[in-house]
């Protein structure tokens, strides 16, 4: 297993919803065949071939170029280019690519002028290099500096709209852990580990989306003797993430899942599965539908709240209790905790998100408030609310 060599850098997404609608007419992903909610083998024959050590991949941000990782063994790595001109992709390349040796884990800035990778010089732990990215090739190639390479390994990074630099890194311990370190005027200055990604176990890559609002990490927090699988984190509005949650059972399975990726459209996961027991080594680019991906998640916790009896009262929920990648438009709905219906006198308005009523004797209800995607990915949160006599009139 080339455990020291298999790092990924992940590539950027475009922001905006009308861009990304664009991006979706014109990426053709090599004219395959999109997948669905189960993974699949990403361009067979062309990209991912049987017996050889793919690992990770990128595509810029108009789409129209792709590179990926070979390993043809722990002494000789390289990245393969493809582009798309006058409506057709040319052949995997390495002649695109400035001294194209020793190195792995392609990605595109997001504004599509830098390419990234990971270089080694003389079987040392691999650093975080970038170079100049034009038509005929990269240039200026140089390696980013001290704050960021350690003496240990670099390995997974991904970089946001502002310059922000999420990468993972060995150094402080045999484990990797994820760390962040922000552009100040236009210099990397500090880095910051991020305990809210991290685990005891090794978290060997990361994907950072360039918006900065959710991370998809490589870790083998599952199990001591898992092999990775991937997790999903979501940035909330008061700068705080959720717990990473582990993705489903079609994407994370008993073999060796690394690299992810999310495409520019935000249509598709790519990552690399390693399938352990093969001989030689076996390690395909797959790619799946976000649509399963991108859930509901709760953004801001619902506050409890005090009404009173015999008052008409009207109670709106606080704005963007859930949040989702994406969908804007979510549906709500409501009920006690375990399952009943609300009572009688308390109605829930979904189109202005409000409870209202006129509540005739105290009680104290614990109230269910669901949330669903079009695609049925759900999420939910729940509140007291107290009727007290001696509670004021409240609108």
């Amino acid at each position: 297993m080339f455990n020291k060599y298999i790092l990924l850098f992940s590539l950027a997404l475009l922001s905006s919803s009308s861009l990304s609608q664009e991006l979706s007419k014109s990426i053709d992903y090599l004219g395959q065949t999109p997948p669905k909610e189960i993974p699949e083998i990403f361009a067979p024959n062309i990209v991912s071939l049987k017996g050889r050590f793919e690992m990770g991949s990128t595509f810029s941000p108009d789409g129209r170029q792709f590179a990926f990782g070979v390993a043809e063994s722990p002494e000789i790595i390289y990245i393969l280019f493809m582009k798309k001109e006058k409506g057709k992709w040319s052949l995997p390349s390495k002649d695109f690519i400035l001294n194209n040796q020793n190195i792995s884990l392609p990605a595109f800035s997001p504004d599509g002028k830098n390419f990234s990778y990971i270089r080694e010089i003389n079987k040392k732990e691999g650093n975080i290099w970038i170079s100049e990215l034009s038509e005929i090739g990269t240039s200026n190639e140089k390696i980013l500096p001290e704050i960021i390479n350690s003496k240990e390994r670099e390995g997974g990074h991904s970089i946001t709209y502002d310059g922000t630099l999420y990468f993972t890194s060995n150094r402080g311990g045999n484990n990797g852990d994820v760390f962040r370190s922000k552009q100040i005027n236009g210099k990397y200055s500090t880095i910051e580990k991020l305990d809210f990604l991290n685990s005891p176990m090794d978290e060997e890559s990361v994907y950072i989306s360039p918006k900065e609002d959710y991370a998809i990490i490589q870790t083998g927090r599952r199990c001591e003797n898992c092999w990775a699988d991937l997790y999903i984190s979501f940035h909330r509005n008061n700068d705080t993430w959720t717990e990473p949650s582990i993705l489903d059972s079609a994407i994370n399975t008993n073999h060796h899942e690394h690299r992810p990726l999310i495409s520019p459209d935000s249509k598709y996961l790519f990552f690399n599965r390693m399938i352990i027991g093969s001989e030689p080594i076996e390690s395909d680019l797959y790619w799946v539908s976000t649509k399963h991906i991108f859930k509901p998640f709760l953004n801001n916790a619902l506050p409890d709240t005090i009404v009173g009896m015999n008052n008409n009262f009207k109670y709106n929920l606080p704005k963007n209790v859930f949040k989702d990648i994406d969908h804007d438009k979510l549906k709500y709905s409501a009920k006690l905790k375990g399952g009943k219906s609300l009572p009688e006198w308390l109605q829930f308005e979904p189109f202005d998100l409000s409870f209202k009523g006129i509540p005739t004797e105290e009680d104290s209800l614990l109230i269910e408030v669901s949330v669903s995607d079009e695609f049925m990915n759900t999420a939910t949160d729940e509140f007291w609310l107290n009727v007290s006599e001696n509670k004021l009139n409240i609108d």
